[in-house]
């Protein structure tokens, strides 16, 4: 998902509460209700609920949307199903567009949050002129503009986010580079609330599998990077020829053709409980994305105890403590030296385990989670006896991390 930062630029903690003798309503909104993004307005709205807030999503699907996501959602929350974004864009903005005005003229409405990059841009232009006093907050959950390998739609993207930062809104990041990039390009202070993690994968019990088993989760596609985590299968099969490789989920059929072809297994998305298991016998997980906003993925395999090896880019690098909780690679020769050794090294990563899920613990459970939202909405938060948790606070980019957020420990001896 958690420390929401104050969006202003006084150098105070500023979050306007809510003062309002009915309950508030907060409108989510997003183009892209699948994977990560799913899973935190799940969480977010559930735990919105609790807290006796009303709700309303303006969502359209996507090809990964389960079919049966309303039932998702707790049933306070309305659903407005809008057009697809993917091959129907001009219907989609629309939709969006008039929705949302059509939402807030109604008097009614607190906070919009916009979730995704596309929703971000429609939701603030199409709010621009409203008349109607409202919070609009914007959560890229990953930036568009980063991906290194397509640099003109990233200037496209760049552009966009630019002109639309303009606007007044409140940006909320999921982790501190990609606080840090939004920042430079739009020029705003974003607050910072990280993602969290379903209590079920702290109860995971690991068992390694006899065999070496290294997995991966996530849409396969080119921010994932299917290529890079098939190269890292055929070099680590090299000196460890008995690995096993697994990629959990689906997407574009040349990635899948790629995996495929390294003899990297591809299940398919699978439910929470079959990822569980996967993760509970594997003995490390790695993340090849070319960026992130905050990897659900990186901080579920933490909260199960098993060692992470990752690309050293924005969202990665917030996940995992470098030589701590896992190792952060700056390049393909890096990730399989560190997937090599823990591979080699059944203490080393034993060593690394207490440590990634008593971070997981800290930063990503829920009960933080739920009072940062509170501090981020205004609204008054219920404190439950969960495991161990800060309360969310508010700080600035640029103010010193908890131990658990910004330490970068000395590296392991990979030798």
């Amino acid at each position: 998902m958690t420390q929401p930062r104050s969006p202003t630029h006084s150098g105070k903690a500023a979050i306007l509460t809510i003062r309002t003798a009915r309950s508030p309503h907060i409108v989510h909104a997003t183009e892209c209700l699948a994977g990560g993004t799913l899973a935190l307005l799940v969480a977010a709205t559930h735990d919105v609920a609790s807290l006796g807030a009303k709700q309303t999503l303006v969502y359209s699907r996507r090809d990964d949307t389960p079919q049966d996501v309303a039932t998702l959602f707790p049933p306070s929350v309305r659903l407005i199903e809008l057009p697809r974004a993917r091959g129907h864009h001009l219907d989609f903005v629309r939709a969006m567009t008039r929705e949302l005005r059509q939402l807030t003229r109604c008097g009614d409405v607190d906070i919009v949050h916009l979730h995704s990059s596309k929703a971000g841009f429609v939701g603030r232009l199409g709010l621009l002129f409203s008349l109607i006093p409202v919070r609009v907050l914007y959560s890229p959950h990953g930036l568009s503009f980063l991906n290194p390998r397509r640099r003109l739609a990233s200037a496209t993207y760049l552009v966009l986010e630019w002109l639309a930062g303009r606007t007044r809104f409140q940006p909320v990041a999921c982790g501190e580079s990609e606080a840090q990039a939004f920042a430079r390009v739009t020029g705003h202070s974003p607050c910072v609330v990280e993602n969290p993690v379903d209590p079920d994968f702290f109860e995971v019990h690991r068992k390694e599998q006899a065999t070496p088993l290294v997995i991966t989760i996530g849409r396969i596609c080119e921010q994932k990077a299917p290529d890079v985590f098939a190269e890292l299968a055929i070099r680590v099969r090299v000196d460890h020829p008995s690995a096993q490789f697994v990629w959990i989920g689906s997407g574009d059929a040349p990635g899948t053709e790629l995996l495929k072809a390294a003899h990297v297994t591809v299940t398919g998305w699978l439910s929470p409980p079959e990822v569980r298991q996967w993760l509970a016998r594997a003995s490390v997980y790695v993340q090849t994305s070319r960026w992130e906003g905050l990897p659900l993925s990186v901080i579920q395999a933490q909260a199960v105890g098993l060692p992470c090896v990752v690309t050293d880019v924005v969202g990665n690098r917030d996940a995992v403590i470098d030589g701590e909780t896992g190792f952060v690679a700056a390049s393909l020769d890096e990730l399989a030296a560190h997937v090599e050794l823990l591979l080699r090294e059944p203490v080393l990563r034993q060593a690394i385990s207490a440590p990634a899920r008593l971070s997981a613990e800290r930063r990503f459970g829920r009960t933080r989670f739920r009072q940062a939202l509170a501090q981020l909405y205004g609204l008054t938060p219920v404190v439950r006896g969960e495991r161990q948790a800060e309360p969310g606070t508010v700080r600035h980019i640029g103010e010193p991390q908890s131990s658990t957020s910004n330490v970068k420990s000395a590296r392991l001896a990979t030798g």
